[in-house]
């Protein structure tokens, strides 16, 4: 995968599949650690798969008989002296935390982390995201909110899609301006 936000996308796109009707993301960055956090109150890992779910020959799919989601990432981690934790969440659910050091040669760029949460919004709109950023995990985006708000929207809509676009420009503007200091810092 090209970039991180890309990791992301793929593994959220597995708790959906999976059942998750509530994913948390969680993004935070200090000195040239990039870190993220992905819960969901899915059903969690089988059995087979809860032993080690990094390893692409453990998996549920059907289709074919390998998943590199996962593998992918811890891959990605540790190349650039990261790690990837994967575990279960509070109550149920899977929780992966990822931490990538971006000063490293071979880290990846992070990718349009507001772009990621748009999409994922607006492919699986009946999924609750909840959207946290930053040192002190400050709650940004709460789809259950936004619902609450404006009674059943319909999160495909293009008004909606660029009002959480401009918003979420916004919300990470200081993790672009603290990917800027670190390319610089860098050099």
């Amino acid at each position: 995968m090209k970039d991180l936000s890309l990791h992301i996308l793929d593994i959220v796109e597995n708790s959906v599949k999976a059942g998750a009707k509530t994913v948390t993301l969680e993004f935070s960055w200090h000195d040239t650690f990039f870190s993220f956090r992905i819960a969901d109150d899915g059903p969690g890992f089988p059995k087979g798969v809860k032993e080690d779910p990094s390893d692409p020959f453990r998996t549920t799919r059907k289709e074919r008989k390998v998943g590199l989601g996962l593998a992918l990432l811890k891959d990605s981690a540790e190349q650039c002296g990261g790690k990837v934790k994967i575990g279960e969440g509070e109550k149920c659910g899977v929780k992966i935390e990822a931490d990538f050091d971006l000063s490293h040669i071979d880290s990846k760029p992070v990718g349009d982390v507001g772009d990621l949460i748009v999409t994922c919004m607006t492919a699986w709109p009946h999924t609750d995201w909840i959207v946290k950023a930053g040192d002190e995990h400050e709650e940004i985006l709460n789809t259950v909110q936004i619902r609450a708000e404006l009674g059943d929207i319909n999160m495909n809509s293009p008004e909606i899609r660029n009002f959480l676009s401009r918003q979420l420009s916004s919300d990470f503007q200081p993790m672009r301006d603290w990917l800027g200091k670190i390319k610089v810092s860098l050099k």
